[in-house]
C-alpha cells in the first residue's frame, strides 16, 4: 500500500500536513566591527583605566625630566658662577695687595717704614746661626754647597716660620741633622749663611720652594732632598734647590 493509498483510506491522517523537517541554520558570519564593538562594551571601564595610567606615566616622565634637567643647570650654574667668582676675588685681592691699596675701602695703604737697624740685625743673626748649620754638614756630613742650601730652606726656614718648633736657635736645637752649635765657620759658610739670610729677610724665595718643607734626607752624594711629609707616601711634595 503506498503512501497515497493510506491518505485515501484514512481521512483524517490525511488531512494532517506532514511535519516539516528542521532546517539546518547556517551560523552568521563573523564580523570585526561587531566584535570590536561588543568587546569595548564589556572592557571599556578597563580600557579607561589602560589609557588614564598610560597617560599619568607619560606626565610624568615628562615632569620628571624637566625637573632634573632644571635642577641640573641651576647647579652647575651656580657652581660656574661660585668658580668664576672666586677666581676674581682672588685676583682683585692680590691686585690689591701689590698695589698696597685696601681691597674693602679702595684706599691706599701707607706701609710703614722698615726700620734698617732691625732688619739687619736680624740678617747678621741668622747668617751665623745658618752658617754653623752649614759648616756642620758640609765639614762633618760632606755636604754639598746645594745640599746645605737645600736643608736651610727645607728644614730650617719652614720650621722657623710655622711656629711650632719655636724660633730659629730653637729649630736648630731640636732634630735637625748636622748642627752643632759653635762650630767653626770657614769664609765661604759665613758668606753664604749671610746670602740666604739676607734674601729671606727680604722675602726672596727660591725656585719652586714651598713653606710646608719641614723634612730632608741627606742623600749618599752629599746631596739633600727635602719633603713635606715625615712618611712618605703617593701625596709627598719633594724639593731640592735648583730643581
Amino acid at each position: 500500500m503506498t503512501d497515497t493509498n493510506a491518505r485515501a483510506l484514512v481521512p483524517v491522517w490525511a488531512a494532517q500536513e506532514e511535519p516539516t523537517p528542521p532546517s539546518r541554520q547556517t551560523p552568521p558570519r563573523f564580523n570585526p566591527q561587531d566584535w570590536f564593538h561588543d568587546f569595548k562594551i564589556r572592557n571599556g571601564i578597563t580600557l579607561i583605566m589602560i589609557f588614564i595610567w598610560a597617560l599619568s606615566m607619560m606626565i610624568g616622565c615628562i615632569t620628571t625630566g624637566v625637573i632634573v634637567h632644571h635642577n641640573t643647570t641651576q647647579r652647575v650654574t651656580k657652581q660656574v658662577k661660585s668658580d668664576t667668582e672666586g677666581e676674581m676675588r682672588a685676583g682683585f685681592t692680590k691686585w690689591c695687595s701689590d698695589h698696597n691699596i685696601d681691597p674693602q675701602t679702595g684706599e691706599k695703604i701707607e706701609k710703614p717704614l722698615v726700620d734698617e737697624e732691625s732688619k739687619q740685625a736680624q740678617i747678621t743673626a741668622l747668617s751665623k746661626l745658618f752658617a754653623e748649620h752649614i759648616a756642620s754638614l758640609r765639614m762633618d756630613r760632606h755636604v754639598t754647597k746645594d745640599g746645605a742650601i737645600t736643608y736651610i730652606w727645607g728644614v730650617d726656614i719652614p720650621r722657623a716660620e710655622s711656629g711650632r718648633y719655636g724660633d730659629m736657635q730653637s729649630v736648630l736645637d731640636g732634630s735637625v741633622e748636622g748642627y752643632v752649635k759653635g762650630h767653626p765657620t770657614r769664609p765661604e759658610d759665613d758668606a753664604l749663611g749671610l746670602e740666604i739670610a739676607t734674601d729671606y729677610i727680604n722675602g726672596k724665595r727660591p725656585d719652586r720652594w714651598r713653606p710646608d718643607l719641614e723634612f730632608a734626607v741627606i742623600n749618599a752624594d752629599g746631596s739633600v732632598t727635602a719633603r713635606n711629609e715625615h712618611k712618605t707616601g703617593p701625596s709627598t711634595a719633594y724639593w731640592w734647590y735648583g730643581m
